[in-house]
């Protein structure tokens, strides 16, 4: 496992000390290796590792084997993020009556999306951010060579890995001329962006995690560019850097708002776009 150091030397000490909490929640971005952490925890625990579906049905069926476990047993719900209302209810019975020999693991990539009741009562683990050596190590341990554009911006490994199958110097570019034109072109064009940014799990266009990851890039490069640049006029970087700032603010706020469970994926795209063409 790459990373996630100070988390793993935590779970070595809670281990040591016979201490390792009845419920944990992993909370971290798609990609960044939320579910690679769990198993590993579990296997540093020698324990039997049981991974769960998110049905209401599987949940209760686990918090009712889970008071019979005659070894240390570690149930996984990945992705729980779309978890049902009573399916996350059920879970409230292990925090209130912690079983002895079982421990569980929930994997979501926004906190907001478990109930209140659970998050305030789990031990909440954050995947932390990947340094630039780590993120090298990984690049270069790839059988395949990857392109150096997707080194360059990608943060997690696992976006890595899926950034190998798309042209990301194709994405790159959507993502300058989106920055470039979207204050110029009319309203009807502009709402056209989100027909190249895949709503339906099995629909066309980018993955709106890759797309809005790499657009957060692009901004952010750009923003870089105009503070080293000696050669721009003051007032237009002033001017520029305002822009692009608030540019950075409307995207990372609406793809947080795009994780969320329940929300109209097609109203949120409308949204940031109207937004943006503010900027």
């Amino acid at each position: 496992m790459i990373g996630q150091t100070q988390i793993l030397d935590m779970v070595d000490c809670w281990i040591a000390n016979n201490s390792v909490p009845r419920f944990m929640i992993i909370c971290g971005g798609r990609l960044c290796g939320k579910t690679y952490l769990a198993k590993e925890i579990a296997k540093r625990m020698k324990s039997y590792l049981i991974q769960c579906e998110q049905s209401v049905d599987s949940v209760r069926e686990a918090v009712k084997n889970c008071y019979k476990c005659a070894g240390t047993t570690v149930y996984l719900f990945d992705n729980a993020d779309n978890m049902s209302a009573a399916a996350k209810n059920a879970l409230l019975k292990i925090t209130e009556e912690p079983p002895r020999q079982a421990h569980f693991i929930v994997v979501v990539r926004n906190l907001e999306n478990m109930l209140p009741t659970l998050r305030s009562r789990a031990t909440v683990l954050q995947m932390a951010p990947y340094s630039k050596y780590e993120l090298d190590e990984f690049y270069k341990t790839q059988p395949v060579k990857l392109s150096p554009l997707i080194r360059e911006v990608c943060n997690v490994p696992g976006m890595m890995l899926e950034m190998e199958n798309v042209n990301v110097e194709e994405l790159v570019a959507f993502c300058n001329s989106i920055v470039d034109n979207i204050q110029q072109v009319t309203g009807v064009n502009a709402l056209k962006i989100t027909q190249r940014i895949r709503i339906k799990e099995d629909g066309p266009g980018y993955d709106p995690d890759l797309f809005f990851h790499t657009l957060q890039y692009v901004i952010s490069k750009r923003i870089w560019d105009l503070h080293v640049n000696r050669d721009v006029d003051p007032f237009s970087a002033v001017s520029k850097l305002r822009t692009l700032a608030r540019m950075l603010v409307t995207t990372n706020k609406y793809y947080n708002e795009f994780n969320l469970v329940g929300v109209k994926k097609d109203a949120t795209l409308d949204m940031w776009i109207l937004e943006m063409r503010e900027c």
